[in-house]
């Protein structure tokens, strides 16, 4: 990973049953203006966030972004971690709607 692009982008394009896909070329643009530079991995099936993730820290990201659902966003937390067996879960209360 160069210097430039110290910035990963963890992309699940089937999340919201592949509307990400089909608007990741939109959202690329919009990040880029935001964040700069920025180096992309697609998960192609379950489990994979977590080793591009791993892999991207090894080489020097220094900024992650998760793009997705939660299975998303929990594989791309379990990143951070070597793989020892620990696991880390985020709570979704709900979207705070009441009735």
């Amino acid at each position: 990973m160069s210097s430039s692009a110290s910035t990963f982008v963890c992309v699940n394009p089937a999340s919201a049953n592949g509307r990400t896909g089909a608007r990741w070329p939109t959202l690329a643009t919009e990040l880029r203006a935001e964040l700069g530079d920025f180096s992309v991995g697609l998960t192609s099936g379950p489990r994979q966030a977590g080793a591009l993730v791993r892999r991207a820290l090894e080489s020097g990201a220094t900024r992650i972004v998760s793009v997705g659902g939660d299975g998303t966003h929990n594989e791309v937390l379990q990143g951070f971690f070597p793989p020892t067996g620990f696991k880390a879960r985020a709570l979704d209360p709900g979207r705070g709607h009441g009735p």
